[in-house]
């Protein structure tokens, strides 16, 4: 049988993202998946990895929310921002008042900007910044938003900090790290990191590959999350059968094609476009709120097509 659905993976440490989805390609003899937000090979914990329909989908989970659980060590910078890097500069004695450092890593909370690492997996002229890097010629880019919603300090038994970060997508925690060790003028890089949400999925409701060996496909299936689930936050709109049956075709929806609506929204939301029996066809932007609907002109369109999930 064939899988359809998005796995909750716990990754280990000690590989690649891409290598833990080579281990289950093994596993499950299954070439298509793809996963949602690169964990670093150091790096162990959620990794959501989506086969089937759920492969339509991968670009809408990663802009869910992520949380961490990070270690920082102080006093030690590196030039990959983490513990397997070279030391660039390190501080064998070194004073801090706990409250000065309470005090900087709660100033990273809400909205900052953040200079992506130089060993990373972003790219400049079709190479990975980290290429660059390897080769001695390392690309700094542009500094970036994004939202830190909040960060916790769990431990602080100095020179470590442990740390709960709530964050948007595009954060990296090796950069934040390597911040507060500037702010606090003594270095820092990160030691540890464990992500445990993306969105509202939960390290604790994960498999690891151990796990996964021992189930058959059909049990994995139930453990899959669907599409549907997955996209139960966005509102929905369930259209008629004459318009679900010809989807794939992008016809326009009108006024005349919605049974019912779910949810309020705004021009330039994501809705869901459902059939009666609550699957999701395909994903589009409202061009117009939802209170506008009954009064729009009967021919206007209603949505612009994102993505077509129907076969």
């Amino acid at each position: 049988m064939s899988l359809d659905g998005i796995l909750l993976f716990n990754k280990r440490s000690g590989i690649t993202s891409h290598s833990a989805l080579d281990e289950l390609r093994t596993v499950l003899k299954i070439k298509k998946m793809g996963h949602c937000g690169t964990l670093d090979n150091f790096a162990s914990g959620l990794l959501l990895v989506c086969l089937g329909k759920a492969l339509k989908i991968v670009n809408f989970l990663e802009n869910l929310d992520k949380e961490y659980l990070a270690k920082i060590r102080l006093g030690v910078s590196t030039d990959t921002y983490d513990f397997q890097g070279k030391i660039l500069s390190s501080l064998s004695n070194f004073d801090l008042d706990e409250g000065r450092v309470r005090k900087v890593v709660e100033s990273f909370r809400g909205q900052i900007w953040q200079v992506p690492p130089p060993y990373s997996a972003l790219k400049f002229q079709g190479k990975r910044l980290s290429d660059y890097a390897r080769a001695g010629t390392p690309i700094t880019k542009e500094p970036r938003k994004v939202r830190i919603n909040s960060i916790e300090i769990l431990k602080l038994f100095l020179p470590f900090v442990d740390l709960r970060i709530s964050c948007s997508r595009g954060t990296y925690i090796r950069s934040l790290a390597q911040d507060i060790g500037s702010q606090l003028k003594c270095g820092a890089h990160l030691s540890s990191l464990t992500r445990t949400r993306i969105g509202p999925f939960k390290l604790q409701d994960a498999l690891d590959l151990e796990k996964i060996q021992l189930f058959s496909l059909s049990k994995l299936q139930e453990r899959l999350v669907s599409v549907e689930e997955a996209l139960n936050s966005l509102p929905a709109i369930k259209v008629t059968d004459k318009l679900a049956s010809s989807i794939k075709n992008g016809p326009d929806l009108k006024f005349k094609d919605i049974v019912s609506m779910e949810k309020e929204f705004l021009p330039g939301d994501t809705l869901c476009l459902k059939d009666n029996l609550d699957q999701i066809l395909a994903l589009g932007k409202a061009l117009k709120s939802s209170a506008e609907l009954a009064q729009a002109d009967k021919k206007e369109k209603i949505i612009e097509y994102i993505r077509v999930l129907s076969k």
